[in-house]
């Protein structure tokens, strides 16, 4: 019995884990897309004003 319950344990455990692995992923990722977007968004602003990166 002691076994049973110590698998059923690590398998919500892993469940868990698996759940808030994505949650983080996405909100990893929304950050990235974010932090993407503000860079795409400067570089064209830089263009506009005539290259001064270069």
């Amino acid at each position: 019995m002691k076994k049973e319950e110590e698998l059923h344990i690590d398998s919500v455990q892993y469940v868990y884990d698996k759940e808030f692995e994505k949650q983080w992923k996405s909100y990893y990722f929304s950050l990235v897309k974010r932090e993407l977007h503000q860079l795409l968004e400067d570089g064209g602003q830089h263009e506009e004003n005539g290259d001064i990166c270069s």
